[in-house]
């Protein structure tokens, strides 16, 4: 699944509209790409909304594998579904700017999709770190995996949010860190498991209270 999410993440970077939605867009060019790009704004959104489904189900997927059924296991899970349904709502937005675009929209109407198009392509930069953190302490206290596999995850999304933090404290725009970061941890976790799979220890069902204890 791992390598699977992989696949589709760099698909995603060369059939989406690239860094348009990103950085310093003039409002000319806001208003021209959108009207003349139109299908590439919705292959992202559908894209985005896959992406974070996937990911999603690889976090149940490694939270499974750990056996635990705790509180970071419900976190996990709360976090991995407000991901999918941001981005989802995301791809609806892309939509909804593509089509009043492409149908001549005003102007101040098209800007306004844009922007927020734009914003919320990095709403879930804090979700989805918190469910590989949760995800990775729990592959780390479960036994069943090598440990490099939950240090890798707790790692990555430590590097992952930095990105969001920055942009929210007025710095630049540092998406491609999380990007690269998201990366590994995906081509990292997906090699790892095809070279040593899972054992089966001690179940970790009680993992978290015999962690806190």
């Amino acid at each position: 699944m791992a390598l699977v999410l992989a696949a589709v993440f760099i698909a995603s970077i060369f059939a989406g509209p690239g860094n348009v939605l990103h950085g310093e867009t003039s409002a000319a060019k806001a208003l021209s790409y959108s009207a003349q790009n139109g299908h590439a704004l919705v292959v992202l959104g559908f894209l985005d909304g896959l992406i974070n489904t996937l990911f999603g189900i690889l976090i149940v997927l490694l939270v499974a594998v750990s056996g635990s059924n705790g509180i970071l296991a419900r976190i996990a899970y709360i976090s991995v579904a407000a991901a999918a349904a941001i981005q989802w709502t995301h791809a609806g937005m892309l939509y909804a700017l593509a089509e009043l675009a492409q149908r001549g929209g005003a102007d101040g109407g098209v800007l306004a999709l844009f922007t927020l198009g734009s914003t919320m392509d990095e709403s879930d930069g804090v979700v989805i770190p918190v469910a590989m953190t949760c995800a990775g302490i729990l592959l780390l206290w479960s036994g069943r995996v090598p440990r490099i596999l939950g240090w890798l995850a707790i790692a990555a999304a430590t590097v992952g949010v930095v990105p969001t933090l920055v942009k929210v404290a007025g710095g630049p725009d540092m998406g491609p860190v999380s990007v690269i970061s998201a990366w590994v941890w995906l081509l990292g976790s997906g090699i790892i498991l095809l070279v040593k799979p899972i054992t089966n220890p001690v179940p970790a069902v009680n993992s978290e209270l015999a962690a806190s204890g």
